[in-house]
């Protein structure tokens, strides 16, 4: 029987799916010396992704590190004057999202930055600062398939996001994650690059991830005045 957060049959979905509005399908695979970098460097397509990396006072890498790729959907708010705020609430509705047992606090959703000129969207404030020449003042994407490396256990999780609203019945939804997964197993299980060590690491890091934000910041769509859509 599964445990409370785990779901491993479309039974146990079903249940779920009366309750949530988003339920993350797990799949748990030895880490087998993969690092953040060397998964970066496999998954990378050449579009938009993300890494969250945490480290404790004491320089002490923290438990996780959490890998984003292939964004579903992306929202851009350019400094055009318009007022964003009624957008971008339309844009974050609050959801019923499952908590699994195995997974950091954070597991997909929007991943982004809020710049300077945000501040002047709630009052008026002198801007002195010159406008950065094709960034917006906000950039949001939606990550749905993550990757997660816990450090500690030596295990990493890869993470599918199921959106339970919509006509589609539990065993379509079910079966969709499950190849999601079984793509994105192969993807990783593929060979890896040689290891970076110390400021290299930290060097290659940021050149992974920097020009495929640039890249996605430059090809954003933008701002929707409507609701987000539902995915499937």
């Amino acid at each position: 029987m599964s445990g409370p957060g785990e779901v491993s049959a479309t039974d146990s979905f079903e249940v779920l799916r009366r309750d949530y509005d988003v339920i993350p399908l797990v799949r748990r695979l030895p880490l087998d010396g993969r690092t953040a970098v060397s998964l970066l460097e496999t998954l990378d397509q050449g579009g938009p992704l993300f890494v969250l990396e945490k480290f404790e006072q004491d320089g002490r890498r923290g438990r996780h590190s959490i890998i984003g790729v292939a964004p579903r959907r992306n929202l851009s708010i350019e400094a055009d004057g318009s007022d964003p705020l009624p957008g971008l609430r339309a844009e974050l509705t609050p959801l019923r999202v499952l908590r699994h047992p195995d997974l950091p606090a954070f597991n997909g959703g929007a991943v982004g930055y809020f710049g300077y000129g945000a501040a002047g969207w709630a009052e008026r404030i002198p801007d002195r600062h010159r406008q950065a020449a094709e960034l917006p003042d906000a950039q949001l994407f939606w990550f749905d398939e993550l990757v997660v490396l816990d450090h500690v256990e030596e295990v990493l999780f890869l993470v599918t996001n199921v959106f339970t609203s919509g006509e589609r019945s539990t065993e379509e939804l079910v079966a969709g994650a499950e190849a999601k997964l079984d793509a994105f197993e192969v993807a990783v299980s593929g060979p890896q690059p040689e290891p970076h060590v110390g400021s290299n690491a930290s060097n290659k890091l940021k050149d992974c991830v920097i020009p495929r934000v640039e890249r996605g910041i430059r090809a954003a769509a933008p701002v929707s005045e409507g609701p987000l859509p539902d995915p499937s």
